[in-house]
């Protein structure tokens, strides 16, 4: 007889006093139990989830995901209620078998017990299923007890879900998109359009994490977690001040190869309130020590405190404390707080290791301070993708300067401005100067990759992002930029993978912005089935608002446009990313053909925060404007824009360039010039914008033209191969994500 194993998340649900109502009314009990299937079965459906059996009048199902499955419980208590039906629901995420019609396994008992020990009209869940939901937006549960249940050999934690009233006014649903509930986008996630990653600046480039081999950790000795410090200050705003503390300590650590210091996405879950225990951090992490601390700061009085704990016994290994005014003397004290923990676990600290180490990156505390400030609005530019930030950031970044002109961190801060406002003369000015002053800096490498990268010299970017690989070989951030580089700018997806793999591997904690560059990976050779499943395998993490972007991309590629738009309002009405949810309904709008609401929220964006300057956004507004009928307006912004890029193209030539260049020449009706630069833009190899050319209305006049099939059949030939090609790499195991 055969059997069929799997993992998923179980949840059992059971009619309150069901027996009893059999007893006092059959037709009633009856009525209830169909009014249930009739309730559950559709939400089941909705939230991805498979109906496996009904075992009297309890109804067992299984979800791929933990969060699914608490989300479509919570929906149908709410639903339950309002038809005057009490239920009990447990969930647990566990192996499931089906064998001859049935199903069994732990899962299932698990999950039967949970329900049991339920209180009416309550849902709890194990401490599998809270391990995996405690850090998603919306959901939230309280620890009950630990248990010991019948016939299971472990015992279990449990914890009940909270569960909040809904809003009668909220449109249901229609997609596995939708079921991110996440009211706030994350601090620290990655969003934006390819080039755009919502890390602050210090974490975009610098080491992240140092680890010899993908063996498990906790075999080192001498591997570290430095986890969240507490903000003691009673001001809620210099919490930018303790995550820089945090983070810098965790820089110094990572220029010691000896140590395995575990990267900072994987810590972050612990910054709000976590209930885990040190021992239990330390097990989750895999990792031999843990260093935490809390900073305190009221005016220019600063107190730091850390401590080394074994995280497997919990024992204080050692501790030491800042406790003075905020000078550069608290910059030293991070320096030697991290020479004084790798001695305590008798760490080899090479010469040109201490050397890094003992170098200060400012001798003026208040450079460092605004720096900090200025790499927050950074961040929170590349996060909401709202203009004011970044002007604060240079603002900030001005300041930094004003005191210590050669603060590094400061000038690629600066640079990264004006790389952000196309402005590519002054960035790379900045980017040369950083790296005069610290040429072994894998920060100034990486700053001056991604200028490159931003004009089309690729190449000369895969040197830079080569040469922060040699300093830093460990960094996932860095290989999957390599990656990226590979992928999306060098036609080269079989060279690009296996830096994705690699930066896969070495952050296994946060795999969100993995996912969302594997996505895009299939994305560009048309495998737009796997694109889907690794977009909706990012929205599992905290996704940034570019996720919408990528996902309209997708479904204007398939010329699902109001799928598109479905899947757009859908996630619009649940991330904090007006400015890129109004600029994505103008793209969309755009290819339904509805130009007075594409203009509406093109307008909407602008007022929004969005730069009013981006050129993309200003040609495909001419066209809006040209079928309002609003010729002159329209001409009028395709000179501005002709004229900018062919003087800039005189010193700097990009992909993103030509293609505009062509649409102009396009909406012109000048056909041989659009061809001309369409084909020096299939030389830079493919990018984010080799698909729309086929739907992108723009092209309109060119879409009959022999040159023009031509050049699509040729870039469809080539993704073809490309595909096989990279079904023998998954076949081989050199790729597997």
């Amino acid at each position: 007889m055969s059997e069929d194993r799997r993992l998923a998340a179980i949840m059992f649900t059971d009619i309150v006093g069901y027996t009893a109502l059999m007893g006092s009314d059959e037709d009633k009990a009856f009525k209830v139990l169909r009014r249930n299937r009739d309730i559950q079965r559709p939400i089941i459906k909705k939230y991805h989830g498979e109906w496996l059996k009904e075992m009297g009048d309890g109804i067992l199902a299984s979800f791929r995901t933990a969060s699914d499955a608490v989300r479509c419980a919570g929906e149908i208590q709410h639903a339950a209620e309002k038809e005057g039906i009490n239920l009990r629901i447990g969930i647990h995420t566990g192996e499931v078998v089906f064998e001859g019609g049935d199903v069994l396994g732990d899962g299932v008992n698990v999950a039967s017990r949970l329900e049991e020990m339920a209180e009416e009209g309550c849902i709890n869940i194990s401490g599998a299923v809270y391990k995996d939901i405690k850090n998603k937006a919306g959901l939230k549960a309280d620890f009950i007890e630990e248990k010991t249940l019948k016939n299971v050999e472990e015992p279990v934690k449990v914890y009940k879900v909270h569960l909040e009233k809904k809003d009668e006014t909220e449109s249901p649903s229609k997609d596995r998109f939708i079921q991110k509930s996440a009211k706030k986008v994350s601090y620290y996630v990655i969003s934006g359009i390819a080039l755009i990653a919502a890390l602050m600046l210090i974490w975009k480039f610098i080491p992240l994490e140092i680890r010899k081999t993908t063996t498990p950790k906790i075999e080192d000795e001498k591997s570290i977690a430095v986890i969240p410090f507490w903000n003691d200050s009673p001001d809620a705003d210099n919490a930018y001040f303790c995550s820089g503390m945090e983070e810098e300590i965790r820089i110094q650590l990572l220029k010691i190869s000896d140590l395995l210091i575990e990267s900072r996405q994987s810590v972050e879950k612990y910054r709000e309130n976590s209930e885990n225990d040190i021992i239990s951090i330390g097990r989750e992490l895999n990792v031999a020590y843990i260093v935490e601390g809390s900073v305190r700061k009221i005016g220019d009085n600063v107190r730091v405190t850390v401590q080394l704990i074994n995280a497997r016994t919990g024992d204080h290994v050692w501790g030491d404390s800042y406790d003075g005014d905020y000078t550069q003397e608290l910059l030293t004290y991070q320096s030697n707080t991290a020479k004084k923990i790798a001695s305590e676990l008798h760490a080899v600290i090479k010469p040109e290791e201490e050397k890094r180490i003992d170098k200060i990156p400012t001798n003026v505390i208040t450079s460092y301070d605004y720096a900090l400030r200025g790499e927050q609005a950074l961040n929170d530019f590349w996060v909401t993708a709202d203009i004011k930030y970044l002007h604060a950031s240079l603002t900030l970044f001005n300041k930094a300067l004003e005191n210590d002109p050669d603060f590094v961190r400061a000038i690629i801060g600066k640079g990264q401005f004006y790389l952000d406002q196309g402005n590519y003369d002054s960035a790379f000015y900045f980017a040369e100067k950083a790296l005069r002053i610290d040429p072994e800096a894998a920060l100034g490498h990486g700053f001056m990759g991604s200028c490159n990268r931003t004009i089309g010299q690729y190449d000369e970017a895969i040197l830079n992002f080569s040469k922060a690989i040699s300093i830093s070989p460990s960094d996932w951030w860095i290989n999957l930029t390599l990656g990226n580089i590979y992928i999306q700018n060098k036609s080269d997806i079989i060279k690009g993978l296996p830096y994705i793999q690699k930066a896969y591997e070495l952050c296994t904690e946060e795999r969100g912005n993995m996912y969302h560059s594997i996505g895009l990976s299939y994305f560009h050779i048309d495998d737009f089935e796997k694109a889907d499943y690794y977009y909706s395998k990012t929205l599992e993490f905290n996704a940034g608002c570019g996720i919408i972007m990528q996902y309209g991309w997708l479904y204007h590629n398939k010329g699902e446009f109001q799928k598109a738009l479905e899947i757009e309002d859908s996630l619009c009405d649940r991330m904090d990313c007006n400015v890129i949810c109004d600029i994505q309904h103008f793209y969309t709008h755009l290819y339904l053909k509805n130009f007075e609401l594409a203009y509406e929220y093109y307008n909407k964006a602008i007022e929004a925060g969005r730069d009013p300057t981006y050129r993309l956004d200003l040609l495909t507004i001419s066209y809006v404007l040209k079928e309002l009928g609003r010729k002159e307006e329209s001409e009028s912004i395709l000179n501005k824009l002709h004229n900018g890029i062919i003087n800039q193209s005189e010193n700097y030539e990009s992909a993103f360039s030509n293609f505009i260049l062509a649409s102009i020449y396009a909406m012109w009706n000048e056909k041989q010039k659009a061809m001309d630069y369409l084909l020096r833009f299939e030389t830079f190899g493919y990018n984010i914008w080799f698909n729309e050319i086929k739907i992108y209305p723009l092209f309109e006049n060119l879409w009959n033209e022999p040159d023009f099939i031509a050049l699509v059949d040729r870039i469809n030939k080539e993704k073809a191969e490309l595909r096989s090609k990279i079904r023998q790499m998954e076949a081989s195991g050199e790729i597997n994500f």
